[in-house]
C-alpha cells in the first residue's frame, strides 16, 4: 500500500486530471506513462453505436478497460483483446487480457501477459512481455520490431525521459524513427512535444532515416495536431518514406476525429503534389474514406497513385485493409 499512496500523490501533486469509470473514446492519452488518462468522455447512449472504450477505475486507480466496436465486444482495440486488466503488487503492475467471454486470453501478438518493474517512486521501470507459457517473447509491432523488454528513465516530474529496448538477443531494439535511445519532451500540458535523439553530450544527431527529431502538438484532448521531422540542425526534412516534413491534422468532430490533413515539404509549403487530404467517417467513428487534393483544390493522387481510398473492416471491427483507387476511379491492388 505503500508504493500506491506514494503514486497516488505524485499523480494528484503532478496536476494530472483525475477520471472516473465512463465510456470514453480515447482510453490511456498520457504520454508521460505515469497512468491511465482517458479522454473524450461519452454516454452511454452514444456508446451503443460509437467505437469506445469503457474505462474502468477502483477508487483513484485504473482497474481495466473494455473495448465495443459498434456497441458489440470486440478484440480489436488498440491492446489487442477484449478487456487489459491491471493486477497491482508491491514492486510491480501487471497486465493481462480477456476474451469477450471473460477468459483471459493471449493477444493476436501473443502477449499473455506484461509485467512493470516499479522504481522507488512507485513508477514503471521496466516493462517486458510473456505468453501464456511465462516464456519473455518479441512482439512484431505493425512499423519495426517492438522489443521484448523495454528500460525507461524518469525525469524531476517522473515522466518517461528515456527509453531503451532490447529484443531477446539483448540486442537494442530502434523506435519507428530509428533511433536506439529516445529522449523525450512535454509541454505543460503532459502531451509529448518532442521525441528526438542525442549524443553523449546531449547534442542532436541524424537518425539512419536522416532526421535527429519529431515535434509534435498535441490539442486537450491528447489528439495530435502537429508533427513535423528536424535533421540535428534543426532544418525541416522530408520523410524517406512518408514524403513530407511536416503534417497538420485540422477539422476535429465531437469525437476527436480529425476531417481534414495537410501535407508539408521542406520549404514550410504545402506538399506540391498532395497538399492535403480529407477524411469521411463511418456512423461508428471508424474511418471510411481518404481523398487527396493538390494546392489548388484539385483531387490528385499521392506518391503511391493513390486518389482516394476506403477502408475496410469486418462486422467484429477487424481493420481489413485498404482498397486504392487512381485518379481515372481504377482500383489498384
Amino acid at each position: 500500500m505503500r508504493y500506491l499512496s506514494i503514486l497516488f500523490l505524485l499523480q494528484f501533486y503532478s496536476g494530472l486530471t483525475q477520471v472516473s469509470t465512463n465510456y470514453y473514446i480515447n482510453w490511456n492519452v498520457d504520454h508521460t506513462e505515469r497512468t491511465i488518462r482517458p479522454s473524450i468522455p461519452i454516454s452511454k447512449a452514444e456508446s451503443d453505436k460509437i467505437n469506445c472504450y469503457l474505462v474502468s477505475f477502483d477508487g483513484n486507480r485504473f482497474s481495466h478497460v473494455q473495448y465495443f466496436y459498434s456497441g458489440k465486444p470486440s478484440i480489436h482495440s488498440s491492446y489487442g483483446a477484449f478487456e487489459l486488466t491491471r493486477t497491482y503488487y508491491k514492486d510491480r503492475f501487471e497486465d493481462k487480457f480477456r476474451g469477450p467471454e471473460g477468459n483471459y486470453v493471449s493477444t493476436k501478438d501473443g502477449v499473455f501477459r506484461i509485467v512493470y518493474l516499479l522504481n522507488e517512486k512507485g513508477y514503471w521501470k521496466e516493462k517486458q512481455f510473456y505468453d501464456k507459457n511465462n516464456n519473455p517473447i518479441d512482439v512484431k509491432g505493425s512499423h519495426s520490431e517492438v522489443a521484448f523488454k523495454s528500460i525507461v528513465s524518469r525525469d524531476n516530474q517522473n515522466r518517461k525521459f528515456t527509453e531503451l529496448r532490447f529484443n531477446s538477443k539483448n540486442d537494442t531494439v530502434p523506435d519507428i524513427n530509428g533511433f536506439k535511445l529516445v529522449h523525450f519532451e512535454y509541454d505543460s500540458a503532459g502531451f509529448i512535444s518532442c521525441r528526438k535523439q542525442v549524443n553523449s553530450n546531449g547534442i542532436l544527431v541524424n537518425g539512419p532515416f536522416g532526421y535527429a527529431k519529431v515535434n509534435f502538438q498535441c490539442n486537450s484532448n491528447g489528439n495530435f495536431l502537429d508533427e513535423e521531422f528536424l535533421n540535428e540542425n534543426n532544418k525541416l526534412v522530408v520523410h524517406p518514406r512518408l514524403c513530407f516534413a511536416r503534417v497538420n491534422f485540422r477539422e476535429f468532430n465531437q469525437y476527436g476525429k480529425f476531417q481534414r490533413v495537410y501535407y508539408i515539404d521542406a520549404f514550410g509549403h504545402p506538399d506540391a503534389d498532395r497538399a492535403f487530404a480529407t477524411v469521411e467517417y463511418n456512423a461508428n467513428s471508424s474511418r471510411k474514406k481518404v481523398t487527396f487534393y493538390d494546392r489548388s483544390g484539385q483531387k490528385t493522387e499521392d506518391n503511391r497513385g493513390v486518389a482516394y481510398a476506403y477502408f475496410s473492416y469486418n462486422e467484429k471491427g477487424e481493420f481489413l485493409g485498404r482498397v486504392n483507387y487512381d485518379i481515372e476511379n481504377q482500383r489498384i491492388d
